[in-house]
C-alpha cells in the first residue's frame, strides 16, 4: 500500500495492513497520527500521469473526478506529482471547491 504524508508530500510503500498511525515520516519526522493518506484512486493516478506528461487540461479533469470521488484537496496541495498542476490558474478554485470548512 502507498501512503503519503500530507505534510512533505513524501510518499511510501508499507506492507498492506499495517498500522499507519505508528508511521513517522522519515523526511520531515511528522509524528505517527493522520497525517497520512493511502493513494490508490485511479484518477488521482491518472491526474498525476498527465501532469507529469504536461496534459494540463485532462488533468484537471482527472484530479476533479478524483476529489469528487473523496480524495482530499490536501494531498493535491502536497503531491510533488501536482506540482505543474498547482502553477496552473485553473487549479486553486477548483480545489477550493472541495476543501471542508
Amino acid at each position: 500500500m502507498i501512503i503519503t504524508c500530507w505534510k512533505c508530500g513524501q510518499g511510501y510503500d508499507i506492507a498492506d495492513g499495517a498500522d499507519q498511525r505508528a508511521v513517522r515520516c522519515p523526511v520531515c519526522k511528522n509524528p505517527p497520527t493522520n497525517y497520512f493518506v493511502e493513494v490508490g484512486s485511479p484518477a488521482y493516478d491518472r491526474a498525476c500521469e498527465l501532469a507529469g506528461k504536461g496534459n494540463l487540461d485532462a488533468a484537471l479533469g482527472a484530479l476533479e473526478e478524483a476529489l469528487k470521488g473523496g480524495a482530499e484537496p490536501e494531498l493535491a496541495d502536497a503531491d510533488p506529482a501536482l506540482k505543474a498542476l498547482r502553477r496552473d490558474p485553473r487549479y486553486l478554485p477548483l480545489v477550493q471547491r472541495y476543501r471542508r470548512p
